[in-house]
């Protein structure tokens, strides 16, 4: 079977509606997405916002993410997926640019499409 745009933009919006939230890893957050994700200091997962309705296939955030770094020098390279209030992992995607972040230190993400 074929898979119209219009399924894929259902799928998109169910995936983009089960993201509860997003976090900050060192690598690509392994199996459970314990791993390599950035602890202490100010940081913290972040909730998203996912538009409801995706076109060709792609729903993308509706507002912008800021994390706070965490307490020690990291290097920020994935950005995870979480559902049922952060308890289930998803997965992660790599950043497109990695970032070192310590002390008072954001990272802002501006777009994380979800594709189906």
């Amino acid at each position: 079977m074929a898979v119209t745009v219009a399924a894929r933009n259902i799928a998109a919006d169910a995936v983009g509606a089960a993201v509860s939230h997003q976090s900050l890893h060192t690598n690509d957050g392994g199996a459970d997405g314990l791993s390599g994700e950035l602890t202490g200091g100010a940081y913290a997962k972040q909730v998203p916002s996912y538009s409801t309705g995706a076109a060709t296939g792609i729903d993308d955030l509706t507002a912008a993410v800021v994390f706070d770094a965490g307490g020690t020098v990291q290097t920020v390279t994935h950005l995870g997926f979480w559902g049922s209030a952060g308890s289930v992992w998803l997965g992660s995607v790599a950043l497109t640019v990695s970032k070192q972040m310590s002390g008072t230190d954001t990272l802002t993400i501006t777009s994380a499409p979800i594709t189906a």
